[in-house]
């Protein structure tokens, strides 16, 4: 991003020839996953005043500066597709997990507890959210999933609380406030249940007076899993509009919702 800023271009081969990313374009920005994570961070801290202003980690704890500030300039907006912004248990239980979870992620995951891992837990010394000001480089628009994975694969989803796309907690995916373990449906609210039936009104929305990062706005709540997020999968998947969301793109799935938005 700092270097297309500088005028070196992008470095892709684009479908027109001999065209590259000028210093002067505007640009959204599209995330996946982890991905949320680290653009909370990034552009949390691309404001003057900010905790970690300019400023990353390397692997052993060092910093460096770099320029965030740079980076962000020009960036209209940030799409999140199913991005882990409040952690994922899957990453607890991998790292502070029980013995049933080892049995579980040895046969499903074969992750360890890397430091990629590590940053992704749930507990708030983690979050990127509680690193940064009270403003982004750029707002976020969250889309998020909630179908598991079919198959086998899909017995992750049974170790997570609420509606999950297999990996990440549907809460997580929208950066709600509060626990991103709540138990949000796919409308994203949380209820009273009865035997695992929702009943009576919502004891939380997960709108834009209940979102834990600023400058955060949940667009959309698809029928989809965490793969499929980025790869397509269904090409008219379900879906439930969000209160105060974008309806630009309903009825497509994330990218084609991300494309609708930003003709």
């Amino acid at each position: 991003m700092v270097s297309i800023k500088q005028g070196n271009g992008d470095g892709l081969t684009h479908d027109e020839a001999n065209t590259q990313c000028a210093a002067s374009d505007d640009f959204y920005v599209v995330s996946h996953s982890q991905g949320a994570q680290q653009m909370v961070f990034m552009s949390g801290n691309a404001i003057s005043g900010s905790p970690y202003y300019n400023t990353a980690f390397n692997a052993d704890g060092s910093t460096v500066s770099v320029p965030y500030n740079e980076a962000f300039d020009g960036v209209i907006s940030i799409f999140t597709m199913g991005g882990a912004m409040g952690g994922t248990e899957g990453s607890d239980r991998v790292c502070n997990g029980t013995w049933l979870d080892n049995m579980v992620n040895m046969a499903f995951l074969g992750k360890d507890c890397n430091p990629s891992v590590e940053w992704l837990q749930t507990n708030d010394s983690y979050l990127a959210r509680n690193m940064i000001g009270t403003n982004l480089g750029a707002p976020i628009y969250a889309m998020g999933g909630y179908k598991s994975f079919p198959g086998a694969q899909g017995a992750s989803a049974g170790f997570l609380t609420g509606e999950d796309d297999g990996y990440i907690n549907l809460a997580s995916q929208m950066g709600c406030a509060g626990s991103p373990k709540r138990n949000l449906w796919d409308d994203l609210n949380e209820y009273k249940t009865f035997w695992g039936i929702a009943y009576g009104s919502p004891i939380f929305r997960c709108n834009n007076s209940n979102k834990g990062t600023p400058r955060t706005y949940s667009m959309a709540s698809v029928y989809t899993d965490h793969d499929a997020e980025r790869n397509g999968g269904i090409a008219s998947p379900d879906y439930q509009t969000i209160e105060g969301g974008l309806t630009c793109g309903n009825g497509k799935n994330m990218a084609g919702r991300v494309a609708s938005c930003t003709q």
